[in-house]
């Protein structure tokens, strides 16, 4: 079941880059990586702090790998950089996305459902700057170089070279060369100068001849921008719904169908996407408006004034 979920995460993230939601697909993205990282930690029997210094612990104690932390950072600061400075380059979106599925492959191992390798995205990484701590490349690939072999060297051994033969006399033969080939050249230098003759008296009729190809062809052409009707243009891209973002630290997070039950904490800056108005709920005697968003597959209410708009 927790395979299947994995691969509706990838499929919903492959569906928004496709529909160029840039901006939505990395914000998605950390949120899935974040709750990935929250996985590991409570594996390992580690307390999620914040996400960086998780992805940290996790490393130090030797949980996850190198190439397992540079990919997890990358996805926090594209994921951050794409909440604050609303980040909608379709590289950085695609990067995120295969960071992301190389670490879901990663803690799915061998016994997963879904084939991690063939979502429905384009793998594309342009050439450009982290500001991140980490500045080594996110999960770099070795590409295969193709190496000449030089057969004289195969098996260890050098090719013997060839013998020396002995020229043999042959003074007949260049005797009548020495005739023939001045022979032969006078004959092509005749032949020349009778084609640049005929092809000088033959001009005016090849004129002619390109002239009239010349008018049928402009009548073509005119027929057919005469016969070719206006393309259809492009319908205009919907927007992308608004995003939010808590506004606080530790900010309780509950159930949307019991909210006496509290999911969690999210910390200072966590995405959670599109809301919707909830009601009022009451709590310590008091009424407070409420908003509803998805997260995690999961339906969620947070208080209204904990929320800002992402510009």
């Amino acid at each position: 079941m927790a395979n299947e979920i994995k691969g509706r995460e990838l499929m919903e993230l492959a569906e928004i880059i496709t529909k160029r939601e840039y901006n939505w697909g990395l914000v998605r993205t950390r949120q899935f990586t974040e709750e990935l990282v929250r996985r590991l930690c409570e594996e390992a029997g580690i307390a999620y702090t914040t996400m960086a210094d998780s992805i940290e612990a996790l490393y130090q104690g030797g949980f996850i790998d190198e190439a397992s932390r540079v990919n997890l950072h990358g996805v926090r600061v594209l994921g951050n950089k794409a909440v604050h400075e609303g980040d909608n380059d379709e590289g950085d979106a695609k990067n995120a996305y295969y960071m992301y599925r190389e670490e879901l492959q990663k803690a799915g191992g061998k016994q997963r459902k879904v084939s991690y390798e063939r979502t429905p995205v384009q793998y594309s990484r342009p050439g450009r700057e982290d500001n991140d701590d980490t500045e080594r490349s996110v999960s770099a690939r070795n590409e295969r170089r193709g190496e000449d072999i030089d057969i004289r060297m195969a098996g260890g051994r050098k090719r013997p070279a060839p013998k020396k033969q002995k020229q043999k006399s042959s003074g007949g033969v260049y005797g009548v060369l020495k005739w023939v080939i001045p022979a032969l050249v006078g004959i092509l230098l005749i032949i020349l100068i009778i084609s640049l003759v005929r092809s000088a008296s033959n001009k005016p009729a090849e004129t002619e001849s390109e002239t009239t190809t010349m008018e049928s062809l402009m009548e073509e052409e005119t027929t057919t921008e005469e016969e070719t009707t206006e393309a259809p243009t492009e319908p205009p891209t919907t927007a992308a719904p608004a995003v939010y973002k808590i506004n606080r630290e530790g900010v309780n997070i509950r159930f949307a169908n019991d909210k006496d039950r509290i999911y969690g904490k999210f910390e200072n800056g966590t995405a959670i996407g599109p809301v919707e108005d909830f009601g009022q709920v009451e709590l310590g005697g008091k009424s407070y408006d409420f908003v509803k968003f998805r997260y995690q597959d999961k339906d969620l209410i947070v208080c209204k004034d904990y929320i800002e708009k992402v510009e």
